[in-house]
């Protein structure tokens, strides 16, 4: 029975070196048995090292770093992965904008209230 396809978490930790031994050749096994998560985890490694390159000298710049090395693996997502993320992505800021409305509305309505209290 085939393994099934390493999740993007497994493949970030292989492609960072943060995994045991163990977890790194199950990984590269199942890499080894699903062909378009290969092509993604090497485009991934791809774009690592080349902000490994870019960025390594920098120094106590990391988190900069970092966010490129998020960027660009976001930006080698396949479509429905990426358009997964947007909407989520817009899902949470339709929940922030909701909440704060919901706030002000509150405020807004305990202020009156107490105003109204003190005019009677």
């Amino acid at each position: 029975m085939p393994r099934p396809a390493p999740t993007d978490i497994e493949v970030c930790r292989y492609i960072d070196a943060e995994c045991e031994p163990a977890e790194r050749e199950a990984i590269e096994r199942a890499l080894a048995e699903h062909p378009e998560s290969a092509r993604r985890a090497a485009a991934w490694r791809s774009g690592d090292s080349a902000l490994r390159s870019a960025f390594g000298s920098l120094g106590g710049k990391a988190d900069s770093a970092g966010a490129e090395a998020h960027a660009t693996r976001e930006s080698v997502l396949d479509p429905l992965q990426a358009s997964d993320l947007a909407r989520s992505r817009g899902r949470a800021t339709v929940a922030a904008v909701a909440s704060f409305i919901a706030g002000a509305l509150f405020t807004a309505g305990a202020f009156a209230l107490l105003h109204l209290g003190r005019m009677h």
